[in-house]
């Protein structure tokens, strides 16, 4: 058949292994370029999820700004007079913590589900409720916070959703958020 026990063709044939060197030279680079695409494909996949990511924990952690600036406008509101009220409700300070509160509440309806969607609108309707309460009567320190507690529930179950949904571990205590800043901690009475 002309071929050397080598496999390869005499040279006086004029063929050499040269076919078999192409065929694998050809496969190699068709695999290269396979797999070039494909890291290309994945870097981009994974690029694109970090913004996924990055995007979703701007959005909860604005949520949670906005809740906290809005909640600080609604006891405000609350430890007014009556004749300071309806002022203050319509103040620019006052309607752009409600701003940015109902901004930030719209982004997780639309880009949001499940727990955090859910938690974030127990939040809204808390401080809803404590709107039409802060603008009926003048509210005391002691009694303030007891009108907040549903909101005090609403923002921890929120925060647990948010961080869960971010990929946080939970928090392994009290969040010291429920401490106010400047207030002694209670002693469990006995």
């Amino acid at each position: 058949d002309g071929t050397l026990p080598s496999g390869r063709f005499p040279a006086a044939l004029g063929r050499t292994s040269t076919v078999n060197e192409a065929v694998a030279v050809v496969l190699g680079a068709v695999i290269s370029g396979v797999v070039g695409v494909l890291v290309v494909v994945v870097q981009q996949k994974l690029a694109r999820q970090h913004e996924l990511d990055a995007a979703q924990a701007r959005r909860l952690s604005e949520f949670s700004a906005a809740g906290w600036a809005a909640t600080l406008a609604v006891s405000e509101l609350a430890r007014a007079s009556r004749g300071q009220k309806a002022v203050i409700a319509k103040s620019e300070r006052f309607q752009g913590a409600m701003d940015r509160f109902n901004f930030a509440l719209a982004q997780i309806q639309l880009l949001d589900s499940g727990d955090v969607y859910l938690a974030a609108h127990h939040i809204d309707r808390s401080l809803v409720q404590l709107m039409h309460e802060a603008m009926a009567d003048q509210s005391g320190h002691d009694g303030w916070r007891e009108m907040r507690a549903g909101l005090t529930e609403a923002v921890a179950r929120y925060q647990g959703a948010a961080r869960k949904a971010l990929g946080s571990p939970a928090l392994s205590g009290p969040e010291p958020w429920r401490s106010q800043a400047g207030e002694p901690e209670q002693a469990p009475s006995a």
